[in-house]
């Protein structure tokens, strides 16, 4: 007990010198160095994809580049390094695989030690400097749009198949939880379908799943219309300032088969867009069997957006859980890593020139129920017609938007064109679909 007005004093401090971790020896070193998981067929090989998610290879080919680049100065062509005082410190493939098991299992830094060896505040400072780093360094080789007239075409041919030419790519906007987001930003970041602080980005994509592009990212209250303004890509198709979107040239059929040429590529979308000539969502309310089959078809060819944002959660866990990141340029770095990751993924896998002859199947809309299912060796499928009774049924709810929508007459113009020409093509039997092949049918 202490008497009135004297006070308690503190103890002393006492520095205690710990032995330094052994990294040699830490278990991810020690894989690395057996290099059991170069194998991918064997299951080192496949549990260091699944645990890391990207396979041996790739995982070389990031590590070369590091250090052929010279990203990270003070390590040197082996990926070893030393701190201020000579001492070892974690190489830098550890480094690395610390980063992308943070991206794929969306743990905190602490979780990372049992396999690196590597504390919490040297993992955090790395992840934030590797993502900072590697977006700038690699998004514009990994994530763009078409840039060669080959690339253009082998796209408007996908989409011609499938009943929509013209189209050069599809896009969405998807929303990431942030449950750190700062005080100031809670007001424009809460967003009312969630009921919590997002951040929200705009991407875009082709038929094969290869993003084009992605946004900044956006406060979660921000509409799809007021991204899309600020939108590169779909800013450069809308006011035609690159040629190769621009001067896209495609035929389509008035309902005597006569073709008629249009000029300009266009993107599909939901309806949460302006209605611009090159923005051609769904419509929202069929009045006629047309429109029904048109927006059938539109909608099938437009999950493949869908599907990017769907695969980048669910392969890097970091984007599926609430993010715990306070600074906003942090987390669009991770983003924008985990976005160049995927394309190399898809690159890798032989998916980002995936469709073949196999992989289509015709829509015969002559086949009934019965003989549809007699026709399977031969691939042929039918999609069921909506009959006309049942057509006042299928009308799309509209987002709702504080922001006027922009139209422009020939939006509508160019949809009527795009119907027409669907429901000739179909009542020939000309419109396709595409079967998404196995795992096992890898192309390299």
């Amino acid at each position: 007990m202490f008497g009135e007005g004297q006070k308690s004093k503190r103890p002393r401090k006492q520095r205690v010198e710990f032995p330094r971790e052994d990294f040699e020896n830490a278990p991810w070193q020690l894989w690395l160095t057996s290099g059991d998981y170069r194998i991918e067929s064997t299951k080192p090989g496949r549990k260091f994809r699944r645990k890391f998610r990207l396979p041996a290879p790739l995982f070389d080919f990031i590590v070369a580049t590091a250090l052929q680049r010279k990203f990270f100065p003070e390590y040197d062509v082996n990926g070893s390094g030393q701190d201020a005082f000579g001492r070892p410190i974690p190489s830098l493939q550890i480094k690395i695989l610390i980063v992308m098991r943070l991206l794929g299992s969306g743990g905190e830094f602490a979780s990372i030690y049992d396999g690196s060896k590597v504390d919490e505040q040297t993992a955090r400072k790395f992840f934030y400097r590797f993502n900072d780093i590697f977006a700038r360094s690699l998004y514009r080789t990994w994530v763009r749009p078409p840039s060669t007239d080959q690339e253009v075409d082998e796209i408007l041919a996908i989409y011609k198949r499938l009943g929509l030419p013209g189209a050069i790519g599809s896009t969405d906007c998807f929303h990431l939880f942030w449950d750190q987001c700062p005080s100031q930003l809670k007001v424009e970041c809460r967003n009312g379908r969630y009921k919590r602080c997002t951040l929200v980005w705009s991407v875009s994509n082709d038929h094969h799943r290869k993003i084009y592009s992605i946004t900044d990212p956006f406060n979660g209250c921000t509409s799809d219309k007021t991204i899309q303004q600020y939108d590169g890509f779909l800013r450069s198709v809308h006011d035609k300032t690159e040629p190769l979107f621009a001067n896209v040239r495609y035929n389509l059929f008035d309902e005597s088969g006569c073709p008629r040429e249009r000029v300009g590529a266009w993107i599909l979308c939901d309806n949460g867009y302006h209605k611009f000539e090159c923005m051609q969502p769904p419509p929202s309310t069929c009045t006629s069997q047309s429109e029904v089959i048109f927006r059938e078809v539109l909608e099938s060819a437009r999950k493949s957006t869908e599907c990017v944002i769907g695969i980048l959660k669910s392969r890097f866990w970091f984007l599926k859980n609430p993010i715990r990141l306070h600074s906003k340029r942090d987390i669009a770095n991770a983003v924008y890593t985990c976005t160049v990751l995927h394309n190399m993924l898809l690159h890798y896998d032989g998916f980002d020139k995936l469709w073949t002859a196999e992989d289509w199947l015709t829509l015969d809309p002559n086949l009934s129920d019965s003989e549809n299912e007699d026709e399977n060796d031969n691939r042929e499928k039918m999609r069921r017609l909506i009959p006309p009774e049942r057509l006042q049924e299928y009308v799309l709810p509209l987002p709702a938007s504080d922001v006027p929508t922009l139209v422009e007459s020939e939006h509508f113009v160019l949809r009527n064109a795009l119907v027409r020409n669907l429901k000739y093509l179909w009542e020939k039997g000309e419109v396709e679909h595409l079967r998404f092949p196995k795992n096992d049918r890898k192309r390299k």
